[in-house]
């Protein structure tokens, strides 16, 4: 059985070993550079299977595209053992809620253009083998994602690496980006 908390100090020592999991299974997005659960403006989800840690992911207010009434969804890790499981849906499905429950406007998130594979999971609102377990969300927030085709996020200011944003709209507002961004373009591709 799983559940879903808001990371806690209380939980350090599991984040930790967490991580190097992570790491040894080729993410880099969660090295301590990157993620500080204890200094994350915005939320921290933890998803437990059992009493393991089993997946994260992170909303962290919008200073990447300065929209401060936007969270970006980041940093998502679900270790290989429950890779089957999905549970990228029910974690979004609580940062949903908890970004509703603090005023927030909107929840993007971005993924390499070159990842095909993914981009066209959420270009074209895929359903997983396990629709089942997570109808809920296949059949409300999942289907409203809006594929950003005016903006693409530039990841880094100096280096030419770019990534597709999709949005989730809390209300009947527009997501507008501020900076880090460059005109949509399928053309682009990044040199890995």
């Amino acid at each position: 059985m799983w559940k879903i908390t808001p990371y806690n100090k209380k939980y350090k020592k599991q984040w930790e070993s967490f991580r190097e999991q992570a790491l040894a299974e080729d993410n880099d997005s969660l090295i301590e550079e990157k993620l500080d659960p204890d200094n994350l403006n915005g939320v921290f989800h933890l998803l437990w299977e059992d009493g393991k840690l089993a997946s994260c992911q992170a909303a962290e207010v919008d200073h990447y595209t300065d929209n401060p009434t936007a969270l970006r969804m980041c940093r998502l890790h679900t270790l290989k053992e429950f890779r089957r499981t999905t549970y990228g849906m029910p974690l979004t499905r609580y940062q949903i809620q908890w970004a509703k429950e603090n005023g927030y406007k909107h929840l993007w998130a971005s993924i390499d253009v070159n990842r095909t594979g993914y981009n066209a999971i959420w270009q074209n609102k895929r359903k997983s083998p396990n629709y089942k377990d997570w109808k809920e969300d296949f059949d409300t927030w999942w289907k409203d994602i809006i594929w950003n085709k005016e903006y693409m996020f530039k990841v880094d200011p100096v280096a030419e690496y770019y990534q597709y944003i999709y949005v989730i709209n809390l209300v009947k507002e527009e997501f507008i980006p501020k900076k880090n961004v460059v005109p949509f373009n399928l053309e682009i591709r990044n040199e890995h």
